[in-house]
């Protein structure tokens, strides 16, 4: 089983793209409730919490995923670690193949999720909104962007326009790297 480990709703569609498009990701984790209403959005908690989780249903539907909602407190995941990597492990066999986000990551959520250990699978890293500062051993991806833009806009327009409104830049390239 290919599972992919996702801090937020969003992470691995703009990490894993190109993956997911070939059919290569079986189950997709979702550790964060992605509960922080963006800067200048005016809209109650709930209601943001349920557009969330309706955009990660449309996502996964869309690519035909099974998957889980752990929906530990956005920004927050490094205080529950040891009890996300239990929770995580029970999904998980010997031999599975797991896709977590890269060690060089600089959101604080990424970087809590790119530490789980999985000692009996393979563990790939991806991308998320950072290229590696080294990219010795990673393998990337190129992809048609404005297609991916354009359904990433469809399938998550919560977190389209507030990433735009940040001014966060989407990599136009996939970083893959085995982990040893």
């Amino acid at each position: 089983m290919n599972i992919a480990i996702e801090p937020h709703s969003d992470d691995v569609f703009l990490g894993c793209y190109s993956l997911l498009k070939l059919g290569l990701i079986n189950k997709v984790i979702t550790v964060s409730d992605g509960g922080t209403v963006p800067e200048g959005v005016n809209i109650e908690y709930e209601d943001y919490i349920d557009i969330r989780y309706r955009e990660t249903v449309n996502f996964r539907e869309m690519f035909n995923l099974g998957g889980s909602y752990l929906w530990y407190d956005d920004g927050e995941l490094d205080k529950d670690f040891t009890k996300i990597q239990e929770e995580i492990s029970n999904y998980v066999k010997p031999g599975d193949t797991i896709f977590l986000p890269s060690y060089s990551e600089k959101h604080p959520d990424h970087k809590t999720i790119s530490k789980l250990i999985f000692p009996d699978c393979s563990v790939i890293e991806y991308s998320i909104s950072t290229i590696p500062d080294n990219l010795e051993g990673f393998t990337f991806t190129q992809f048609r962007f404005k297609e991916k833009m354009k359904l990433f806009k469809k399938l998550y327009p919560s977190q389209y326009e507030s990433l735009k409104f940040s001014g966060y830049e989407f990599l136009e390239c996939e970083y893959f790297r085995v982990r040893k």
